[in-house]
């Protein structure tokens, strides 16, 4: 997962401050530096200096759209057995917790670019990120999306609705499927933070 921070060094001493189980590297990428962070469970976080990555934003403005206008948002799944954890190192670099379920398996946390981030419980095996979307119209989306000719499915969640289609470079394959989940409504079990 890549996070873009505005002060790359200050952001690698703040986790090596409050984290001491984190492994932080300063590296030299094609693009400019970076700072790639290791987890406990073993999930590797980069940061890039805002600005260095940020090409899809200069392509959306030169096109008359803006990110933060956008009705579809990142929100990668940060699958974690310390899902505790997980949530203080992303505190540390100042994304901010917007929904937690009750139950300690579940924290939402926003950036102050517009991103989220979704902090998910699963077991060791399972550690990792996955690629997910959040939506507040999934009935538009899909009919957007059908106009194109992809095929969606709704699934109905406890929290909410999840539209899920397939993954143009894995056709067939389920476990591979785009999911847009629906901003979710439905508190119970889950506080706002």
């Amino acid at each position: 997962m890549r996070l873009l921070v505005t002060d790359l060094d200050g952001a690698a001493r703040a986790l090596q401050v409050a984290h001491a189980d984190l492994r932080v590297e300063h590296r030299t990428a094609a693009h400019g530096r970076e700072v790639r962070v290791t987890t406990a469970s073993g999930l590797a976080l980069v940061l890039d200096p805002l600005g260095a990555t940020d090409c899809g934003e200069a392509r959306a403005q030169e096109h008359g759209r803006t990110p933060t206008g956008a009705d579809v948002v990142v929100e990668p799944l940060w699958m974690t057995p310390d899902v505790e954890g997980a949530a203080a190192v992303l505190r540390t670099l100042d994304l901010v917790p917007r929904l937690a379920s009750n139950g300690g398996g579940w924290v939402e946390l926003a950036a102050a670019g517009g991103g989220l981030v979704g902090v998910h419980h699963s077991e060791p095996a399972g550690s990792g990120t996955v690629l997910s979307l959040q939506c507040p119209d999934l009935d538009a989306l899909a009919r957007r999306l059908d106009v194109h000719g992809v095929p969606t499915t709704f699934i109905d969640e406890t929290y909410a609705r999840t539209l899920r289609l397939e993954h143009p470079d894995h056709p067939g394959d389920v476990e591979a499927q785009i999911w847009v989940n629906e901003v979710q409504t439905d508190l119970y079990g889950y506080s706002r933070e």
